[in-house]
């Protein structure tokens, strides 16, 4: 899989030395747009979506690092790899919350990034795979996942004979791990739908993905009714939903269109 990449630099010969010099195609990435500063890539990041950004830690009006926080508010799917004149163990360790996958120091040459490349393009090739192949050879975790779908799908349904005793439901969900014990956890259910090339179509792989991304930020369980995803999100927090959900859900957006959409034929 080729991922597309921006480039941020001040320097305009660096940046220029940075795109020409660097065989991206054989390390699997294509540079779509280049910025001179951290304002203008904010401008172009939305149209160019680009998987990964590559930008210098200081430059004139936002830090990378600065550059590398704001885009992880718009686009928390785009990785960053920050060129940096600072060995610094502060700039390393903030980096980590910022979908920072590689802290290169500078001087680097263009041999010596071209190879970092292929280690960045191995390590998102990874993060992407463990959102779209989920191992089936876990029985131990697929048995659970079903127990967890029977226990929740009639509750859904409204197809349960009787009503359910509210301690009873409590104590299974607790066992099943959805809800922690002396917890009061907060629930919203997400109803999707997966759709491309005008063809309407949700499936085991989409519920998968959803818990693999969702499960990141809070407990998520998802299942298919009626060609539809739903998913159960449970989160502690007492924010206003919407911010609990913005991040999570641009990542499942822009995740979603790298793995399934396919280009029109």
């Amino acid at each position: 899989m080729k991922y597309t990449v921006l480039v941020v630099e001040d320097e305009y010969e660096q940046r220029r030395a940075v795109i020409e010099r660097v065989n991206w195609e054989a390390a699997g990435f294509e540079v779509v747009g280049e910025a001179e500063n951290g304002v203008e890539a904010l401008d172009i990041i939305e149209t160019l979506e680009p998987d990964l950004i590559l930008t210098d830690i200081k430059m004139p009006m936002i830090s990378g690092l600065e550059l590398a926080k704001r885009v992880r508010e718009l686009r928390p799917a785009t990785q960053m790899v920050i060129l940096s004149g600072y060995d610094s163990f502060e700039y390393a360790r903030e980096a980590i919350n910022y979908n920072i996958i590689s802290y290169l120091l500078k001087p680097i040459s263009s041999d010596e990034l071209s190879r970092e490349l292929f280690t960045i393009k191995k390590r998102m090739d990874e993060k992407l795979g463990s959102v779209i192949a989920r191992p089936e050879s876990d029985t131990e975790k697929q048995l659970h996942r079903m127990k967890i779908n029977t226990f929740l799908l009639p509750l859904m349904l409204g197809s349960n004979e009787e009503q359910p005793d509210e301690t009873e439901l409590a104590r299974r969900a607790e066992e099943l791990g959805i809800i922690k014990e002396n917890t009061k956890p907060h629930y919203c259910v997400l109803v999707s739908k997966f759709k491309n090339n005008g063809v309407s179509y949700t499936g085991k792989e989409h519920t998968d993905f959803l818990d693999a991304v969702l499960n990141k930020y809070f407990y998520a369980v998802s299942f298919t009714v009626y060609g539809r995803a739903v998913t159960i999100i449970v989160y502690d927090n007492e924010g206003d939903i919407s911010s609990v959900l913005d991040l999570p859900l641009k990542e499942v957006v822009q995740t979603a269109k790298k793995c399934f959409c396919k280009p029109a034929q």
